[in-house]
């Protein structure tokens, strides 16, 4: 990487020949004056013309070259830095021979008034570059608010633009003469060529001219209107800019940062790289291959006078922000910016805050355009069912929803979990996503997001533990430790489609201290150790192609503890370490046990809190938000957020960590969609220990029922196996507690992998998620069992080896299949639990949940087993056609609606029923609707594929193991539907409809 380039004076050239105008608005600073240099290292022409800094900037004069040609100057060579009110330009020459025009010496001869005016011309500029010397003497000692008067001064010697007018007359009436004239003159053999602001002679080989031919008889040829030429198309203008940080515009890139305590502000940054760095440097986070900022750009601090409220989504009046214009800047180019403190003098390098790529631990930002990359699906692929006539007949086809391109193309082989399952033929591998939802959301309103299933990711720890991929990911320069990244996950994409989730809940990818993530140091930028802004995007897009939810989550109410990028920004605080200290972004915040809270009593700090949540939900397409610790952020500065992410991304799912749990507050007050519910949790696990008979009913009810307060399905999600807090542990295991096994994987909390009775407890609860209200979700590993507890070291990340495994493919044999059913089962999504029967003495609960579907044509009934229902046979054990025929709706059913309902049985105990036929369990049926209709049995967790036996269930093959058929129907007798309930249990029984 080429060396920094050192800062240049006002008015002198910079190391690759351009010039710095400082702001108007920039403080005198004479101790930095510069020893004047020589005539020859000026540059040969420049524009020098007053220039508007925009709505954001006072007006100042400016040299400034766009593209190799300056306006209203000589052309020059390479790009040009403009800043708010001054301009840098670069014509890549770091010296400058004399002043002159190529002669001829019989020029004068052949034409002597071509020669006079090029004369002329020639005395015009060196006047011009007199003026230039005269006034670079005493430049370094004017206040820069009397730049404008230096350019007056240089106006009064020459005019540049008559300059440019009389240099092309020349060059025009030069071509013409020389064209034209027969006699041979000196240098007639070189063909004159202009380049790069110079004049350059090129051999070429020359014969003697024929003599021309007569020319033709003149034709008479109609009168037509003089056509005027075409006016050649200026240099882009300049937008105004509201928003903080580097936002590409088709003229350059402009920079502003808040820093308002700095004395002045330097940007350094680097030009825009070509396209074939571009191409490398979009997936890489290698810091050396990037481009080093070298020119340097003295910022203009904006005016403070007449600030008033910004329109719309422009933020509040921000005094002291800094300001630049960079043109020939551009995506990938890298900056950085150099704040001098106000006090001391000291120059602080430092990353922009709202940087969307950085580098961890170093000083460096790279620019991203979002419009640069090219979404295939913007939005999560889906089908959808609708009616067809064929032959005067309704029927059933499925088509293509929210696109109509395919799944991104990937190689199965890649992915360490089909190759475990031997789902890595291209028949298999064509066939993710497997099914799809019972939901059409263009027609079920706030239902869209009932169909969610959902799979909590830790994008560090998710891959590189024998999956072959140990030797191509990086190491954490702390501890040691693999940390997988960003296109890892995107091979596993096609494995978790396969299980059938919908949604991936990822853990904080902002850029982090730290091992998990909750440690921000940089909040627009992703994670740099996971990938680069391109890595991240392709990860959406290629979710989406498979119908699978991106969700990220956010930590905005601390800093991070330790290399905080904000900490003491322009310089301390000035309000003194007693109230907190931290400089602006901090000053008074307090402290957490994470790290400093933010400023939230600053609007300036509040703005910055409510842009990142729209930036990752538009810039990266994230189809929603999780909010960490939300109840640690002011209520007003919630309101804030919330009511921006609705106004700039109104379909953003928004997730609140609330606590307490009160839906009151995080739903109906702060304005959230869903919340997590923890408390769901520690009562599934005191039943699984099968605790005291008395509140049996009650925590039975909180795992499967709405919790007051809540109003829909939606409104809460679920985690009956543990989230990554309940999962991880940062202490090598030491919070493991024989008493509350809490920091433990599921499995390992209920007896481990080789426990009978733990792994059925775990599929027991995976079905109660999926049966009952609220959004199921699990963290990553519990659908393989993995066992003990998570972190990020290498002996407690996701493994990859046991994938295949016996145990762990009958647990993922069972997720399958209950993801199947509930997606495909709007009453399982919305239907209204309803307790009908409970018996705790023997730990069995009862209930029903039921729904009305206006026209099957409205919804997806048939999506998943369609043209996608190609997978294993345990997936969904009822065969595609016989799922046809029994919920595949009638033509009557299709105009009409009809009402789907489900009968949900769960057996907490080592009691069974239906080794014989008079030793059933009854369900009482009271409903006359539901006593008239037939019932199938669509999914069990003790089935023999899931880890149980073979009849254990209401299938035809638990009647009879030599049976080839599964659907077995059952009609409702004495009002009780007499069903087998096997021990630590869940049985489906599904209404059927065709």
């Amino acid at each position: 990487m080429a060396s920094p380039m050192a800062s240049p004076a006002l008015g002198r050239p910079s190391a690759s020949g351009g010039r710095v105008c400082r702001s108007s608005h920039t403080p005198r600073n004479r101790n930095r004056r510069s020893n004047r240099k020589s005539s020859d290292s000026l540059p040969r022409f420049g524009s020098l013309q007053a220039h508007s800094a925009g709505s954001h900037s006072g007006s100042a004069d400016a040299v400034e070259h766009r593209n190799g040609s300056s306006r209203g100057g000589h052309p020059s060579s390479g790009g040009s830095i403009v800043s708010d009110g001054g301009a840098v330009s670069h014509n890549g020459n770091s010296s400058q021979s004399d002043l002159t025009l190529p002669t001829h010496e019989r020029l004068r001869e052949v034409n002597p008034t071509l020669w006079e005016k090029q004369r002329q011309l020639l005395s015009d500029m060196r006047a011009l570059r007199g003026a230039i010397e005269k006034t670079s003497a005493t430049i370094a000692d004017l206040d820069v608010g009397d730049a404008s008067s230096v350019v007056a001064e240089l106006d009064t010697h020459a005019d540049p633009q008559a300059i440019q007018d009389a240099l092309k007359a020349v060059e025009q009436e030069l071509e013409q003469e020389l064209s034209n004239t027969t006699e041979h003159t000196p240098g007639s053999n070189d063909a004159v060529a202009y380049s790069n602001g110079t004049y350059q002679q090129e051999q070429t080989t020359t014969t003697t001219p024929s003599p021309p031919p007569p020319p033709p008889p003149p034709q008479m040829q109609e009168q037509q209107e003089p056509q005027m030429p075409e006016t050649p198309a200026g240099p882009p203008a300049w937008v105004p800019e509201h928003r903080l940080g580097a936002n590409v515009q088709p003229a350059g890139t402009v920079f502003r940062v808040w820093a308002p305590n700095a004395q002045s502000v330097t940007l350094v940054v680097s030009q825009k790289p070509d396209a074939e760095l571009s191409a490398r440097l979009e997936y890489s986070t290698t810091v050396m291959e990037y481009p080093e900022p070298t020119w340097r750009i003295v910022m203009e601090r904006e005016p403070e006078e007449g600030l008033h409220e910004g329109e719309g989504n422009a933020p509040p009046p921000h005094a002291g922000c800094w300001c630049a214009r960079v043109s020939d800047v551009g995506h990938l180019s890298t900056y950085l910016f150099e704040v001098e403190e106000k006090h001391s003098g000291k120059k602080l390098r430092r990353r922009d805050p709202w940087a969307r790529q950085t580098f961890q631990g170093i000083a460096l930002n790279v620019v991203i355009d979002p419009g640069v990359y090219a979404w295939s699906h913007a939005h999560p692929r889906d089908t959808n069912v609708v009616t067809t006539s064929a032959n005067g007949g309704a029927s059933l086809a499925v088509q293509r929803r929210a696109s109509d391109i395919p799944p991104y193309s990937f190689d199965a082989n890649a992915s360490a979990g089909l190759r475990a399952l031997g789902d890595n033929s291209s028949a298999q591998a064509a066939a993710v996503p497997w099914f799809g939802d019972a939901n059409d959301p263009s027609t079920s309103g706030s239902d869209a997001n009932t169909s969610m299933v959902m799979y909590q990711m830790h994008l560090g720890s998710f891959t590189g533990h024998n999956d072959g991929r140990e030797d191509f990911i990086q190491r954490h320069a702390g501890t040691g430790d693999l940390v997988s990244n960003l296109r890892h996950a995107r091979e596993e994409l096609p494995y978790l489609a396969r299980m059938g989730f919908n949604t991936i809940q990822l853990l904080p990818t902002p850029e982090f201290t730290g091992l998990w993530g909750y440690n921000p140091v940089m909040f627009f930028a992703p994670h740099s150790a996971y990938g680069t802004p391109r890595d991240l995007k392709d990860f959406v897009d290629s979710a989406h192609s498979l119908g699978i939810r991106v969700i990220a989550d956010l930590a905005l109410h601390h800093g991070a503890a330790k290399d905080n990028s904000l900490w003491d920004y322009d310089g301390p605080s000035e309000r003194g370490d007693q109230n907190g200290g931290g400089g602006v972004y901090f000053e008074g915040g307090g402290g957490t046990p994470w790290g400093r809270a933010f400023a939230f009593w600053k609007h300036e700090v509040v703005h910055f809190l409510t842009a990142v949540g729209p930036a990752w939900a538009k810039e990266y397409n994230i189809d929603g938000l999780r909010f960490d610790s939300i109840h640690n952020v002011p209520r007003d500065v919630v309101h804030s957020m919330v009511a921006r992410l609705r106004e700039e991304a109104p379909d953003c799912f928004l997730i609140a960590e609330h606590n307490p749990e009160d839906p009151g507050v995080a739903l109906r007050d702060l304005g959230f969609d869903t919340m997590w519910s923890l408390s769901a949790l520690r009562d599934a696990e005191s039943l699984m220990n099968r605790g005291d008979d008395k509140t049996f009913e009650r925590k039975m009810n909180s795992i499967v029922d709405l919790r007051k307060g809540y109003g829909t399905s939606n409104e809460y999600i679920t985690y009956l196996l543990g989230g990554h807090d309940e999962v991880g542990c940062r202490s090598n295991g030491a919070f493991h507690d024989d008493t509350q096994r809490h920091h433990r994987h599921a499995i390992d909390q209920y007896g481990g992998r080789d426990s009978w009775h733990a792994r059925a407890k775990v599929r027991l609860l995976y079905a109660a998620m999926v049966a009952g209200n609220g959004i199921p979700m699990v963290f990553m590993g519990a659908e393989s069992l993995q066992g003990g507890f998570w972190h990020t070291d290498e002996a407690h990340r996701f493994d990859w080896g046991i994938v295949g495994d016996e145990e762990s493919v009958s647990m993922q044999s069972c997720v399958q299949a209950a993801n199947f059913v509930r997606r495909m089962t709007p009453a399982l999504q919305r239907g209204e639990v309803k307790i009908i029967h409970s018996h705790p003495p023997k730990g069995v609960m009862v209930f029903s949940r039921r729904v009305w579907v206006p026209c099957a044509s409205e919804e997806t009934v048939l999506t998943g087993v369609a043209e996608d229902a190609v997978g294993r046979p345990e997936a969904h054990y009822i065969p595609r056609e016989d799922w046809l025929n029994l919920y595949g709706a009638s033509p009557e059913n299709q105009s009409n609606g009809y009402e789907d309902a489900v009968l949900v049985v769960m057996n907490l105990s080592e009691f069974q029923w239906g080794e014989t036929d008079d030793h059933m369990y009854g369900i009482p049926v009271d409903n006359a609707d539901l006593r008239s209709r037939e019932w199938v049995e669509v999914f069990q967790t003790q089935r023999k594929e899931f880890g149980g036996w073979k009849g254990s269930g209401n299938a035809a093959d638990d009647d009879d193991p030599k049976e080839d058929a599964v659907v077995k129907r059952i009609r409702v007798t004495d009002g009780h539907l007499k069903v087998r309930v096997a021990k630590w249990s869940v049985h489906i029984f599904r209404a059927c409809v065709g």
